[in-house]
């Protein structure tokens, strides 16, 4: 797109100057471009441009206030003088870019202008900057030397073609050392030197996060070629731990789904304080339910207490099974005081629960004091050689 979108106070002095041969409906066409530019340009998040002239440059900095949403600009090739050029960045200021591209900028002074004008940007959102052919020199290298320091979005940073001498590079590569978002950096087509290769072998002995650096320079020579190998060994041990880091959140992230899918499905199964209510209920009246079955029920501590209070006034039970939930050991002791009253129940399973070395200890005295159990299970639950020891007891009391 080559026509820049044209601020309505700027059509309304064009229209000024308009000659009419019939009837002057310069106001319609006003309120109409008005309102053709609004619809269009406040809600405007991308604008891709090309091949601009110092007028259209003017223009555009006019209508940059009225892209309340923009978040990508390109211009490719376009024409400005230091005035423009120093206007144009005054316009980017209140804007939050997530992409910013400025390629070949050619005229008088606007690659100073540039330069100058970097520190302007809002970077806070940005995470490309791409200023390919702009000419920034060691100028606009020291200006995004200040910015890479305290920035935390720039990913990507394109600065070929500026005319980056060591002495830039250097100030770069002092950046990368505090610098701990930027991925990629491209450098081809300036004049890096030894220098300025040595520079970015040690700036890479502390960043940890840069993976590519495109360059390229003639006259290499043997100290060139050693700090170019280390450049890309600690570039391809940065590559390696990003990969390393990358695949162990991927296995992150597929466990906490599968977490996140078993309790959906747990909470979507689980039979709510009303149901329990109604099953307590049941059970106080004694009737001639035998068996209590509420696996994988994602019954917690509160819940089995509903349960435990029902079932010290209840004659009939005599197996509970409870794996499955989320019983700790202070569900195991509301438990262990309804066994202890009632002596009809013989059968409890409490696999696969919360249950640590103290719950287990509880249930072994309830055992040793009450007796009268088949069995007691206490598979899959966390506890360690206190609770195993207590679980042996369990066993040799236990007549299943």
């Amino acid at each position: 797109m080559k026509k820049v979108p044209m601020a309505p106070a700027m059509f309304q002095r064009h229209m000024d100057t308009a000659a009419f041969t019939h009837r002057d409906d310069s106001k319609n066409v006003v309120q109409l471009q008005k309102k053709i530019f609004y619809d269009k340009v406040t809600a405007r998040k991308q604008l891709n441009l090309m091949d601009l002239s110092e007028a259209d440059m003017i223009e555009l900095t006019a209508s940059l206030l009225h892209f309340k949403e923009l978040k990508v600009l390109r211009i490719n090739i376009f024409s400005a003088g230091k005035a423009e050029a120093t206007a144009f960045f005054q316009a980017l200021k209140p804007l939050t870019l997530e992409k910013l591209v400025l390629n070949s900028a050619v005229g008088s002074g606007v690659h100073e202008a540039i330069a100058k004008g970097l520190p302007q940007i809002n970077f806070s959102c940005m995470s490309e900057l791409d200023l390919e052919d702009c000419r920034i020199g060691n100028l606009g290298a020291q200006a995004l030397g200040e910015v890479l320091k305290k920035n935390d979005t720039i990913t990507h940073l394109n600065v070929q073609s500026n005319d980056l001498g060591p002495l830039g590079i250097e100030v770069l590569a002092e950046a990368l050392r505090h610098n701990s978002t930027l991925r990629v950096l491209s450098l081809r087509q300036n004049h890096i030197g030894d220098v300025g290769v040595q520079a970015l072998a040690e700036a890479l002995s502390q960043n940890r996060t840069l993976t590519e650096i495109y360059l390229n320079w003639e006259h290499q020579s043997a100290v060139g070629v050693q700090a170019l190998q280390q450049v890309e060994e600690r570039l391809k041990a940065n590559r390696d731990a990003a990969q390393a880091t990358a695949e162990a959140a991927e296995v992150f992230t597929e466990r906490e789904a599968r977490r996140q899918s078993r309790e959906a499905r747990r909470q979507s199964n689980r039979p709510g304080r009303p149901r329990l209510q109604g099953l307590a209920r049941a059970l106080k009246a004694d009737g001639i339910q035998r068996k209590i079955h509420l696996s994988g029920e994602n019954i917690g501590d509160e819940d089995l207490k509903v349960l435990c209070d029902a079932l010290k006034l209840n004659n009939s039970v005599d197996e509970i099974d409870l794996q499955r939930n989320r019983i700790t050991d202070a569900g195991v002791k509301a438990l262990a005081e309804a066994l202890c009253q009632n002596k009809r129940i013989t059968l409890v399973n409490l696999m696969h629960n919360d249950i640590t070395d103290g719950g287990i200890e509880v249930l072994a005295e309830v055992v040793r004091c009450r007796g009268g159990f088949r069995s007691i299970l206490l598979g899959f639950n966390p506890f360690g050689e206190t609770g195993r020891q207590a679980l042996q007891r369990i066993k040799e009391r236990c007549t299943e």
